[in-house]
């Protein structure tokens, strides 16, 4: 989804010199970087530069059992849960 995102954008968002800033790839923001840097070489924009951010996954640090539950979330079961991700912001 990333690419078919920006594919259409890109080489304008450049030109202009335009930065574009997001979330992409939340779960992994290194392949998300990788995948930018690959669109921008298919797309024939060498000079294009790509950062991110990493450092913000707290998953480790989360007991899932200490969460609160919420009114909305009472009927659900998280004896059974997993936690996938969690991330600061």
């Amino acid at each position: 989804m990333l690419e078919r995102l920006l594919e259409p954008v890109l080489a304008d968002c450049q030109a202009h010199r335009i930065p574009i800033l997001g979330n992409f790839g939340a779960a992994n923001p290194p392949a998300a970087a990788r995948a930018v840097a690959a669109l921008a070489v298919r797309l024939g924009l060498p000079g294009l530069r790509v950062g991110l951010v990493t450092g913000d996954d707290v998953k480790d640090g989360v007991a899932l059992d200490q969460l609160p539950v919420h009114e909305a979330d009472g009927s659900i079961d998280l004896r059974s849960a997993r936690l996938v991700a969690a991330n600061a912001y």
